[in-house]
C-alpha cells in the first residue's frame, strides 16, 4: 500500500474473462508514462562528519532503495573499517525506505553490534517509522530525536 501511495493516483480495475485486472501506472507531470530511467529515485549519502565523542554522523536524503542501499552500505562499512564505534544516520530528509533498504539496514545494525558498536537512526519521519513499525523493527533499531533521545 505504501508503494501505491507513493505513486501518482492512477489505478484502473476491470473484470475480464473471470479474472480481476488491476493496472497501476505512474504518470509524469507532463501526463506521459514514466520510463524506467526517469522513475528511478534519488538517494544522497552525505560525507560523514566527526562529532564529539568519536561519533560519526551521516546525513541522508531521498528515497532509500536498492541503489541507495549499496551506497549507504559502502559508507557505513568504511566507517567500521576505521573503527568508528558509534555511527548516527540522520534520516530527517529520507522520504521512503524500500524492502531492499530495510534489509540492508538490518545487516548494518547486526554488523555494528557484532563489532561492539552502535548504529543510530536520528529523526526518522513518521512515514518511514511506520514501515519499521509494520515490520516490528522499532525496538531493534535505535531511533532517536534531534537531541539524541530514544523515541
Amino acid at each position: 500500500l505504501m508503494m501505491i501511495h507513493k505513486m501518482d493516483h492512477r489505478m484502473s480495475y476491470a473484470r475480464r474473462d473471470c479474472y480481476n485486472e488491476t493496472v497501476i501506472s505512474r504518470i509524469s507531470p507532463g501526463g506521459q508514462g514514466m520510463e524506467k530511467e526517469e522513475s528511478m529515485s534519488t538517494f544522497i549519502v552525505g560525507k560523514p562528519q566527526k562529532k564529539d565523542g568519536g561519533v560519526h554522523e551521516v546525513s541522508l536524503s531521498g528515497e532509500l532503495d536498492a541503489k541507495g542501499a549499496l551506497t549507504l552500505e559502502q559508507t557505513v562499512s568504511s566507517l567500521m573499517d576505521m573503527k568508528a564505534m558509534r555511527v548516527v544516520l540522520d534520516f530527517s530528509s529520507v522520504t521512503f525506505v524500500s524492502s531492499a533498504g530495510v534489509g540492508m539496514l538490518l545487516g548494518l545494525v547486526s554488523s555494528m553490534k557484532r563489532a561492539g558498536g552502535e548504529l543510530v537512526f536520528k529523526e526518522v519521519s513518521q512515514k518511514v517509522r511506520s514501515v519499521f513499525s509494520l515490520l516490528n523493527l522499532e525496538d531493534y533499531f535505535n531511533l532517536t530525536d534531534a537531541a539524541g533521545r530514544r523515541t
